[in-house]
């Protein structure tokens, strides 16, 4: 993950560079209220005082996603953007949308993956 809070305008740089060069994300938004407390004192050393914070999920060449966390100032990526669930539950999608399906086919499995055992112990987090 990465922060931009006190970089002024380098969100919208990013958001922007990502929609002129067709690179695939999602845009997600949050209240102060639901920040962080390091988000909140990001925010409050820049003297933010707007109405939403952003993150942006990046999907990189390799299927991985990087997570970016910044202020955005388009008012159309207030207005659609998504909020995350507080309860990272399953919920409605907004605009008439439905949720994806993600093909077990197509799941990267590292050999190496430690976490992965066949084991029924403690280390097992599947």
């Amino acid at each position: 993950a990465y922060s931009t809070w006190t970089i002024p305008g380098l969100m919208d740089k990013i958001y922007q560079n990502l929609l002129y060069n067709g690179i695939k994300f999602k845009v997600g938004k949050n209240t102060y209220e639901h920040a962080s407390v390091h988000t909140k004192y990001q925010l409050d050393v820049v003297g933010y005082e707007g109405q939403y914070t952003f993150g942006l999920w990046v999907i990189e060449p390799g299927g991985q996603s990087i997570k970016v966390g910044g202020i955005v100032n388009d008012p159309n990526v207030g207005y659609y953007a998504s909020f995350g669930d507080p309860q990272w539950c399953l919920h409605a999608c907004s605009w008439g949308l439905t949720p994806g399906y993600v093909d077990p086919n197509h799941i990267y499995k590292d050999a190496d993956d430690m976490r992965i055992t066949n084991g029924d112990n403690d280390n097992n987090h599947r």
